[in-house]
């Protein structure tokens, strides 16, 4: 049974945006507070890109459907961390990787948006730039990488966000995918060299492949997925406990992510990850479960 407290409540998402929503569904029920919030990322994959939003972050937060349409139309699985700081849902950010060539150094990010309209968010160099831009909302948080290996003075207030990718990670097929288009727009793609795909330069090709067409985005060079070894993992899972009970962490939240559908965790393997996880954060922190559907089939969303 756990060391930490009585129960952490543990939440698991299908795609890592989805964390953006369960920690407002948190806040509305009063398992998180409202500000001042640790966030560790245990992920490969920082997920600090800035999002395009169509909606206004503050008019986001009050209401669990709007929240869920704008997790789903607006935030992109890297996206959704800025987006919360900016919230004030947290002022520290620790990302754990496996590992990492320099010591940890925390870096500050003051985070604003133009015009102070919630939805053109930047993140700037200094605390004047912020307030130049965003008097009113400015945030400032501090980032720091770590691993394993790491020794920091944790805040208390923790929550605890893991994507099973940080355990394996299937770069190979994830980082590229494809669409299936018409022969008439395959031709037109090769007849014009000022097509729009092409701006995008060598991440889009179009390809034909038994007759049918194909454009196929690869975002950046992959690196190949190894051989999956239990052992490995296992060990992985296991450094990581060890490490939350040196730190003597006990989060507030947890929140696991499968990456599944994004391809980042494989198909024939999340299941066996995500059962392995949570048996071991069971015995550190006896966790209760909660999965996404059942949050959404309780409260008639979908």
């Amino acid at each position: 049974m756990s060391s930490g407290s009585p129960f952490s409540q543990t939440f698991v998402v299908e795609e890592h945006h989805e964390a953006f929503f369960i920690w407002h569904y948190a806040l509305l029920n009063h398992q998180i507070s409202r500000t001042g919030n640790t966030l560790l990322h245990v992920d490969e994959h920082a997920d600090m890109d800035i999002p395009i939003l169509s909606t206004s972050l503050e008019k986001i937060g009050a209401d669990l459907g709007d929240t869920l349409l704008f997790t789903r139309n607006n935030i992109g699985i890297g996206e959704f961390i800025i987006p919360s700081v900016y919230q004030g849902i947290f002022d520290k950010i620790y990302w754990m990787r496996r590992s990492q060539r320099i010591p940890p150094r925390e870096n500050i990010l003051n985070i604003a948006s133009e015009n102070g309209d919630g939805r053109r968010l930047i993140v700037t160099k200094t605390i004047f730039d912020a307030d130049l831009i965003d008097p009113d909302h400015k945030k400032t948080a501090i980032f720091c990488c770590i691993t394993p290996q790491s020794i920091i003075d944790m805040p208390q207030s923790v929550i605890l966000d893991i994507d099973l990718d940080y355990f394996f990670c299937d770069h190979e097929n994830a980082d590229r995918y494809e669409v299936q288009i018409t022969e008439q727009e395959y031709r037109t793609f090769h007849a014009h060299p000022y097509h729009r795909i092409r701006f995008y330069g060598g991440a889009v090709r179009a390809q034909e492949r038994a007759g049918a067409y194909y454009y196929k985005f690869q975002k950046k060079s992959f690196e190949k997925t190894p051989e999956f070894d239990t052992a490995e993992v296992t060990q992985h899972i296991d450094m990581l406990i060890s490490w939350l009970r040196r730190q003597d962490i006990h989060p507030a939240l947890i929140t696991v992510c499968r990456s599944r559908f994004s391809g980042f965790t494989p198909s024939e393997h999340w299941q066996w990850i995500e059962g392995c996880l949570l048996k071991k954060l069971d015995e550190q922190f006896g966790i209760v479960v909660t999965y996404l559907s059942d949050i959404l089939a309780a409260n008639s969303l979908s």
